[in-house]
């Protein structure tokens, strides 16, 4: 079943423009910051880690949403079903295969990026400083499971695929950010857990110093993710395919 998977996924189109995408969005910024005769080293920096990081959670988004939901609109997971009856051991291999494939795809898409931002720099005659880039985008690959699993876990509420891209987008992007603004009640939210697992991530220094508000929004999240992917996983189980 894991090699079924893998080889959908590497057959379907989708997964291939997601990743020309990612790349292009990496590959373009140093591009012209070179034309520009850019001499900044930090401005190559932090469009490279910055627009990785944007782009990865929104390609996780995507993508984690189309696992399952492009099947529910193409009719096929009733035949998915029908070779083995155990739904959950289904979507478990989806998830699996999705997150192995994903991961292995952002780190290789992550080193062109910075290979294309090193050959910019240097041919403009700029030296970068690369101490932390790698956990920089650790830090965004840690992010982008979290955009993933929510999206995945939609798509099996939703049972469509541009509704649960469109929500984790919206919940993830949009709303949380907004309502962090507020005070105290901002601490607890989703996205003031998924910045301060980036920062763990970014800095393992500070995986001792995480405050009780901060503490307690990676418990919310956890709680949240956990319980949109058991809603998903029952409705999934119980639901006519």
């Amino acid at each position: 079943m894991n090699r079924a998977e893998l080889y959908k996924i590497r057959r379907h189109r989708t997964p291939w423009v997601l990743g020309g995408l990612l790349a292009t969005s990496l590959v373009t910024p140093p591009v012209v910051m070179y034309f520009l005769n850019t001499t900044e080293p930090s401005t190559y920096m932090e469009a490279l880690t910055n627009i990785y990081g944007l782009a990865l959670a929104m390609t996780a988004a995507v993508f984690g949403g189309w696992l399952v939901g492009h099947e529910y609109r193409q009719g096929t997971l009733r035949r998915m079903a029908s070779i083995d009856a155990r739904r959950g051991r289904l979507i478990a291999t989806k998830a699996f295969v999705g997150t192995a494939f994903f991961l292995g795809a952002a780190a290789l898409i992550g080193v062109v990026g910075a290979a294309a931002t090193e050959l910019a720099a240097n041919l403009g005659g700029v030296d970068l400083l690369w101490d932390g880039v790698a956990r920089s985008m650790a830090g965004s690959m840690a992010t982008a499971m979290v955009y993933g699993a929510f999206s995945l876990a939609l798509s099996l509420v939703f049972r469509n695929d541009s509704y649960a891209m469109l929500t984790t987008i919206g919940v993830l992007v949009v709303f949380s950010p907004l309502l962090s603004l507020i005070p105290t009640v901002g601490d607890y939210l989703p996205g003031t857990a998924i910045d301060q697992l980036d920062t763990w991530v970014r800095n393992v220094e500070a995986f001792g110093q995480a405050t009780i508000s901060n503490s307690t929004a990676l418990v919310v999240l956890t709680a949240w993710l956990g319980g949109v992917i058991a809603l998903g996983m029952q409705l999934f189980a119980r639901r006519d395919i």
